[in-house]
């Protein structure tokens, strides 16, 4: 019994992981024309959990479109596998390069920040791209986002969302062609170089700003997964009083 119990609690921890977290990733900066040149050196994005709970990176793929490519992916499904476990509220840099390289370059690494140097890299073009994020769990893209040339105007300045509302930042995401300034929601250049050897202006690890913080609400889980929740709980409690009964008619014999 105790063990049924068990498997119990870890199905019910499991439905949580794999129903609520994913959703709330959100690709939220990217390093696409980094001062260090082209070629894939100095690029990295950033990955910020918007949810309420942890998520295992390790369920989760990335992919990249090639413009030099006849044929792209529409999906991440077939993309590179990312690793770590990311609380709620906290950000993953996947970069190109190690993490003592990339700390050299860009002024260091927030402690409080995710690092993962993926074996594959997919090059952040700057003539253009579009990147997904890909849930091998739910088996379906979770996030997508696509930006145009136009955008990438300075080199050593870092794309990145300012904002507080993370439904805001996935629908801007799907096609970013204008940026905005200041405290206007909405994709912008970074402004501010945090140090390193080549002085590029980011935020990574931090919240994205133009002098006001990023703070995205975390999101609550969705209905559906609340239904599920909330069953296997009512099923668990089913279980606990069951035992006690027999527990106790036992006692009495």
């Amino acid at each position: 019994m105790r063990r049924f119990i068990s498997c119990l609690l870890f199905s019910l921890v499991c439905v949580g992981l794999a129903t609520v977290s994913q959703a709330g990733l959100v690709v939220d900066e990217l390093m696409v024309a980094p001062n260090s040149g082209d070629g894939g050196y100095g690029e990295w994005f950033e990955i910020f959990n918007t949810g309420p709970t942890a998520v295992d990176l390790s369920t989760i793929k990335y992919d990249v479109t090639n413009p030099n490519n006849k044929t792209n992916p529409t999906t991440g499904a077939n993309g590179t596998s990312l690793k770590g476990i990311l609380s709620a509220g906290q950000y993953a840099i996947i970069a190109a390069e190690s993490v003592s390289a990339w700390a050299t370059q860009y002024g260091g690494l927030p402690k409080t920040s995710l690092f993962f140097n993926p074996t594959s890299w997919k090059t952040l073009w700057d003539a253009g791209v579009s990147m997904y994020l890909y849930d091998t769990v739910a088996k379906k893209d979770i996030f997508s986002l696509t930006y145009s040339s136009s955008v990438i105007t300075q080199y050593g300045s870092s794309l990145q969302y300012v904002g507080t509302d993370p439904n805001a930042l996935v629908t801007a995401s799907k096609s970013i062609t204008k940026l905005t300034t200041g405290s206007t929601a909405g994709w912008q250049l970074a402004t501010t170089s945090p140090g390193g050897t080549v002085k590029d202006n980011h935020s990574a690890g931090i919240a994205n700003s133009a002098k006001s913080p990023l703070s995205f609400t975390t999101t609550a889980p969705e209905p559906a997964s609340l239904a599920m929740l909330g069953m296997a709980g009512a099923g668990l409690v089913t279980v606990i009083r069951r035992q006690r009964r027999e527990a106790s008619v036992a006692s009495e014999v």
